[in-house]
């Protein structure tokens, strides 16, 4: 029987270095609120994050990389996934966009994990893990989270994924364990058909990002099961901008007249590589997190260098980097974006899993489900200073000896592309930054 539809809304906040009121930026280690039973809610199950690492301990880091080793297959998977649907999602888009492959990965392999015949079989070509079994995957999906997960006094990283169902239809036992043990996903139990319920929704990623995504997710009627999840990410860099250094020039978006931004400047050693028609410079973050600045050369648009999976590999997956002076100039910058995913999903062959006629998701209760749209929310900002607990330090610039050679110019006065790696080599964010706003 035909329960309706499965809507999964997927909702990311990154910030880098997001500037707080008077120049200053704060972070606490976070504890999410845990949500037992409320008004027109019951938690069904309460997964519990991994246990966190305190910063600076690499005996501890080193142990949870041992314990939860990524095979090839996997790594290679989840790598050809983030270029291929990064280039899908951002290449005809307009404005700035922010798009999480990570967070979307996660969410298709849990539907993949519930999905049997045609349905499983698209999303795990997408997902480019065809020969692999859902035990694999989900092992692999749960290693990769330990890797990433980060929640102490200078850097958070934590997915918070959730379903959203109809009383009734119980879970069947082999989704359950996955949902919980690989993918974190917490269970409720809602009136889907109820007004108050996308309210509620938009609570729980509310708090589970501390109020940086605040969504507005849409009312569904006849709806037997919605997914929502949240990617926070906080960091500072290693080595932060001095504010006096920032300067006041234009920018130059592809359309429209020249705006005025707020730039940090500053000349250090860095890896940088230069591409065909663009250059690639990468600043560090505390938690061995790396952000990269893609910056087109004058006449190259980014819907061109976005134009294929290669493409994108080319930019952000390239190994083969110089190290050496980088005279910096990148503008401060703050947006939110809302991407409807499903067109380019359906692009990249997933077809069946929105059709109420093919889909196969009886995996998941034993009912037939399909699934509706896929949206992401994001919010992203960077700024000089790295995220501490109450105040700023400034972090001495060891080892930056500047080499006699003329520096590579990453001056990003026009619209450029930018991606968050993190541990272990993953593209957590690519972005289009079209016009910096504050």
């Amino acid at each position: 029987m035909m329960r309706g539809i499965w809507s999964i809304a997927v909702a990311g906040v990154l910030s880098v270095v997001l500037l707080l009121p008077g120049g200053k930026c704060a972070l606490a280690a976070y504890e999410p609120p845990h949500w037992g039973a409320g008004d027109g809610y019951r938690c069904e199950t309460y997964v519990k994050d991994p246990d966190p690492i305190p910063y600076g301990d690499q005996g501890s880091m080193r142990a949870v990389a041992q314990n939860n080793t990524l095979s090839d297959e996997f790594r290679t998977g989840i790598h050809k996934f983030s270029y291929g649907t990064a280039s899908a999602v951002l290449k005809d888009g307009k404005g700035n966009r922010n798009f999480s492959p990570v967070s979307l990965y996660f969410a298709l392999a849990m539907a993949a994990q519930g999905a049997e015949g045609e349905t499983r079989s698209q999303l795990l070509s997408l997902l480019q893990a065809p020969d692999q079994d859902m035990g694999k995957l989900s092992e692999g999906c749960g290693n990769l989270y330990r890797m990433m997960y980060r929640n102490n006094e200078n850097s958070q990283l934590r997915l918070a994924n959730s379903l959203w169902l109809q009383d009734g239809g119980a879970l069947t036992a082999a989704f359950k364990h996955a949902a919980e043990s690989q993918y974190y996903t917490t269970v409720f139990r809602v009136n889907l058909t109820d007004e108050k319920t996308p309210g509620i929704m938009g609570t729980w990623i509310a708090e589970q990002t501390n109020q940086k995504v605040v969504p507005g997710f849409p009312a569904a009627a006849n709806t037997g099961m919605r997914s929502a999840g949240a990617v926070g990410f906080y960091d500072q860099w290693t080595y932060g901008f001095e504010q006096k250094q920032n300067i006041s020039a234009p920018f130059y978006p592809s359309q429209g007249q020249a705006i005025t931004c707020e730039y940090m400047t500053d000349e250090r050693n860095a890896s940088y590589y230069r591409g065909q028609g663009f250059w690639r410079a990468s600043l560090s973050t505390k938690n061995n997190a790396t952000m990269i600045f893609i910056l087109p050369d004058e006449g190259v648009t980014v819907s061109q260098l976005l134009s294929s999976e290669a493409a994108v590999e080319e930019m952000f997956g390239h190994a083969a980097e110089s190290y050496g002076k980088v005279a910096w100039k990148i503008p401060k910058f703050q947006f939110q974006t809302s991407l409807s995913l499903r067109p380019a999903l359906e692009g990249l062959g997933v077809s069946a899993a929105f059709d109420p006629q093919q889909s196969g998701f009886t995996g998941l209760t034993g009912e037939q489900l399909f699934m509706g749209d896929v949206l992401q929310e994001t919010r992203i900002g960077i700024g000089e200073y790295g995220v501490e607990t109450s105040d700023y330090t400034e972090i001495p610039k060891i080892g930056t000896m500047y080499s006699e050679t003329a520096p590579a110019d990453m001056n990003l006065n026009r619209p450029f592309l930018y991606a968050v790696v993190v541990t272990p080599g993953v593209p957590l964010y690519i972005g289009v930054c079209e016009q910096p706003s504050i």
